[in-house]
């Protein structure tokens, strides 16, 4: 009986390389996208919006209070400003769609290394 310790073959050594490269890779986006969800740029944009607004606002008001030496017309039946459409939404299926192919190419992608 041989008792001498067997050497990994080719295969399995490419085979630990590439687990170890996709376990880099799932934990390098794992940061990136707890990152992204920490800083959250677009509320952060969304929130600078909704201040401007208010900002231009009271400014609106502040003139509005003012006296003026102009005589106060009548305000004219046009239709009041619409807010702004939000940034962001709650129910965002595009990245839930996205995640979804990414699962699936990635279960391709570690079928063919098999």
């Amino acid at each position: 009986m041989d008792t001498s310790p067997v050497l990994p073959s080719a295969e399995e050594d490419e085979r630990d390389v590439a687990e170890l490269q996709a376990t880099a890779l799932l934990t390098q986006n794992n940061a990136v996208l707890e990152a992204q969800l920490e800083e959250r740029p677009l509320a952060k944009k969304q929130e600078e919006l909704q201040e401007h607004e208010v900002e231009i606002q009271k400014h609106q008001v502040q003139k509005a209070e003012t006296p003026t030496t102009v005589p106060v017309q009548e305000p004219s039946p046009t239709p009041q400003k619409l807010p702004k459409k939000a940034l962001l939404k709650n129910d965002d299926y595009e990245l839930i769609r996205v995640g979804k192919v990414r699962m699936q190419h990635s279960f391709f992608f570690f079928l063919k290394k098999k």
